[in-house]
Parts: structure tokens; C-alpha cells; sequence
């Protein structure tokens, strides 16, 4: 990823010529500091997670009726100190326009009405972000700038819900093969036993592991941590936290599979399945629920995170079953209601960890008479 200073170099590398072929030398002067402007903005109000379309009108050559239109449909202007809240009021905005200037003011709509860009781009520099692309309008002429950032929406923006969605998918493969030092101890037997039957109680070891992966994997300003209180009595098992923004996402995490009950060694184990995903979910709305009653200006995410280490017919933890009951549930995934839809909880799509069986532990075929 580019830092910042390569981007901006970039941007005037690209659109330099058509700032000053529209404006002149304010043109050229404006098109940094109108950067960051927008870079000011999206730090305080991350756009990743949001479908929204975001549109940042720079003032350059003075003063039109187009112009005085546009900051007419504008609400009350917000200081940059002011902006850390604004994530949370424009969720579900299908479009929001920024207009702002040196003075580091930002004027901030949300029109429903079509946006005459290119008539705008006659008189101000024109930036608008829209499924993850940046593209710039001036003097009437769109263009796209080159996606540089990794794991961001915008170049303009630091990696946020991105970062920490693709963490949680890039930690798919140190689960499935329980290579975490931290993971195998969920197991009966440890990563080189079987991988039937868990032991009693596996989900703090699993909370760790995961934990320790997001801590050492996520870039930037940000802060992971576990057991995140909502009340006094009920934590969250991992809270993420973006520094200078008001975004949160909660995981709860949840497990399906055998597992030792307490003071066992062999038999008996008890069975967890789906119910336990459902569980998680409500679980995890309520604590949505009391984080947004606490912070009325923090933007919430929440995340289910379920190892699922299924298998069918286990006889006990060391016994060796046939391969295919061992992958049975290897690609049965686990769906959420629909009252823990994304759009009406906040709950993002359920992330399944299925944790491979040790595959020299498999029952030889049986013979055939």
C-alpha cells in the first residue's frame, strides 16, 4: 500500500494538467489541499462497510448560482473536530455531498435528487468514491484515479471494516489446519490427536487465538482486544476499536462440534450444533442494541466468527471414524435467521471456520465380503 504522500503524488501526477487547463495556478494550488480535505474527512468517517456514495465539492474560481445552489441544500457546517459522530447519521444514505474549502468547514447533504457533477466541476474540483472507486470531475471531464490502496475503499481512506473483514478470511487457513500454538489446545489430543472431540469449555482458547491473529494481522490505528463489557455482567468476546473514528465492530464467537464435558477424559461428550450460531446471534444483537443505547454517535459492526468442528458418528475422542463422517459437515454451512440480517441488526454475514480432522486418523475403508 502506497502511503500517504504517494497517493497525493499520484493524484497531482494525474489531474494536475486538468486542474490548471480549468482554473489556472488556483486550480493546481486547491487540488491538494481539497486531498486533504477529503483524507480529513473519511479519517473521521470511515467509508468502508457503507454502500453510500460520497461526493466532495472544492470551490476554486469563485462563486456561481449553481454553486450557492448546491450549499443551499447543505446542512449546518461541521468543523473537522465535529465530524467523529456523522458516520452514524448517514447510514443507509444512498448519497451524501461534502462541500468544503481551506477554512477545513465541511457543508454535508444528503440530496435524493440527481447531482449535476459536471456542472459543478465548472467552477469547483469534483472527487466522488462509489463501490470502492475513486473518480475525479473537473472542467465537465470525468476520471477514474487507479485503485492504490490495499484493503481500503478509497485511497483516501485508511483500511477499516475492509482490513478487519479480510483478517477474518485470511485466518481461514490457520483455523482449518489448527496451526495457532494457541488453537490445537482446544482438542482432545492436540493438533497431532485425531481432531474428534474438543475439551470442556473451548471457547476462551478460541477467543485468543483469534484474537492474537486480528491483533498482529490489522494495519493502522486500531485496537483489538477481548471481552468487551456492554454491561456490567455480559462481554462481547472481541471488541475492535478504530482510533479518531466512531467505529466499532463486536465479534461473538461460537463453536459446533463434540466436546469432553467437564472432569471427562473419554466418554460422555456432549453434541453442539446450529442452536448455538442462533443463540450466538441474538446474543450479539442485544449487545448491538446496548452499545448504540450507550454511544448514540458510534457506528456499529457485529461479527459471528463459528469453529465448527462437526463430525458424524463419533464413537470418543481417539477412536478413528471414516473420512467421510470426519468432512461430513465440512461444507455444510450454517445460515443466520433472517431477523439477523445485515441490513436490520447490524450483524455482517456469519464467518464459519470448519477445522479440519487429522487425515492419518481416518478408519480404514471397510472390506468388502
Amino acid at each position: 500500500m502506497l502511503r500517504e504522500s504517494g497517493v497525493q503524488e499520484v493524484t497531482s501526477m494525474l489531474f494536475r494538467t486538468d486542474a490548471l487547463k480549468t482554473f489556472g495556478e488556483p486550480g493546481v494550488a486547491s487540488l491538494d489541499k481539497f486531498i486533504n480535505c477529503v483524507r480529513e474527512f473519511f479519517r473521521a468517517v470511515p467509508p468502508d462497510g457503507l454502500s453510500t456514495r460520497f461526493v466532495f465539492v472544492y470551490p476554486v474560481a469563485g462563486s456561481s448560482d449553481t454553486l450557492h445552489g448546491m450549499r443551499r441544500m447543505c446542512e449546518v457546517p461541521v468543523r473537522r473536530e465535529g465530524l467523529a459522530g456523522y458516520r452514524r447519521r448517514i447510514e443507509g444514505a444512498a448519497t451524501v455531498v461534502v462541500a468544503t474549502g481551506p477554512d477545513e468547514t465541511y457543508d454535508l447533504a444528503t440530496p435524493v435528487e440527481p447531482l449535476p457533477l459536471a456542472v459543478w466541476s465548472e467552477t469547483a474540483l469534483v472527487f466522488w468514491n462509489e463501490a470502492g472507486i475513486d473518480r475525479f470531475v473537473i472542467g465537465g471531464q470525468e476520471r477514474k484515479m487507479p485503485q492504490l490502496a490495499t484493503g481500503a475503499r478509497s485511497n483516501y481512506a485508511a483500511a477499516t471494516i475492509g482490513d478487519l473483514e479480510e483478517a477474518l478470511e485470511t485466518y481461514r487457513r490457520e483455523a482449518e489446519q489448527v496451526s495457532s500454538d494457541i488453537l490445537e489446545k482446544v482438542w482432545v489430543g492436540g493438533r497431532n490427536g485425531p481432531r474428534l472431540v474438543f475439551g470442556n469449555r473451548p471457547e476462551s482458547t478460541m477467543r485468543r487465538s483469534l484474537e492474537r491473529f486480528l491483533q498482529t494481522r490489522m494495519r493502522g490505528d486500531v485496537s483489538v482486544r477481548a471481552e468487551h463489557n456492554t454491561d456490567e455482567t455480559r462481554p462481547v468476546d472481541v471488541a475492535v476499536n478504530w482510533f479518531g473514528a466512531k467505529l466499532r465492530a463486536l465479534i461473538e464467537i461460537k463453536w459446533m462440534g463434540d466436546s469432553l464435558r467437564k472432569g471427562a477424559t473419554g466418554k460422555p461428550f456432549t453434541p453442539y450444533g446450529p442452536a448455538r450460531v442462533a443463540s450466538g446471534a441474538d446474543q450479539l444483537a442485544d449487545y448491538l442494541d446496548r452499545e448504540a443505547s450507550s454511544d448514540s454517535q458510534v457506528s456499529l459492526r457485529g461479527y459471528i466468527a463459528v469453529f465448527d468442528g462437526r463430525r458424524r458418528h463419533v464413537v470418543d475422542p481417539t477412536t478413528p471414524i471414516p473420512q467421510g463422517d470426519a468432512l461430513y459437515y465440512r461444507d455444510k454451512d450454517v445460515a443466520l435467521a433472517a431477523q439477523h440480517a445485515s441490513g436490520q441488526t447490524g450483524i455482517a454475514a456469519l464467518v464459519r471456520y470448519f477445522l479440519e480432522p487429522r487425515p492419518s486418523s481416518f478408519a480404514p475403508p471397510a472390506e468388502s465380503a
